[in-house]
């Protein structure tokens, strides 16, 4: 072959490859989806009796943490702890340390971190939570970590 057939045979390869690149390369970009949220609580622990903190007010210390396991950093999660007697959810207050006052985690959790908090339920002598026993089979408490209201992992006291 001549070099004016070469160059002529070049120019059609690449004529029809880029736009065929192109394309490819366009299809595959939106067929991605964005990582799934991949937030897991590794551990959950409460203490193990009521604390007495004065008046008619008393406490049990907990500790949660939760690691995420994806690629992206995560913000606006919420950190929630549930107690539920008798299949029944039972009015705690429940305040973790390093989260606003409604639970959400007050910096982004990045990427592969781990991050642990600390956090109190707190009820009243009188309240259905009072007095509960944590260990019997009519009460569970489960921790929750949520994205925009669904919950990405929970965790139950075991």
């Amino acid at each position: 072959m001549n070099k004016k057939t070469v160059f002529v045979f070049i120019i059609i390869i690449l004529i029809v490859a880029i736009p065929i690149s192109q394309y490819l390369q366009t299809n595959e970009k939106n067929n991605i989806k964005p990582s799934e949220p991949t937030v897991k609580i590794t551990d959950f622990v409460v203490d193990n009796q009521w604390s007495y903190l004065g008046g008619l007010v008393f406490d049990r210390s907990f500790n949660l943490t939760i690691e995420n396991k994806g690629a992206d950093n995560m913000t606006d999660l919420e950190l929630k702890v549930k107690v539920y007697s008798n299949n029944s959810e039972v009015q705690v207050g429940n305040y973790f340390v390093g989260t606003y006052e409604n639970g959400t985690i007050t910096q982004p959790l990045g990427a592969y971190e781990v991050m642990e908090f600390r956090g109190t339920l707190m009820t009243h002598v009188g309240d259905d939570a009072y007095g509960l026993n944590f260990a019997s089979n009519e009460t569970s408490v489960i921790a929750m970590v949520l994205l925009n209201n669904t919950v990405l992992d929970e965790r139950p006291l075991t």
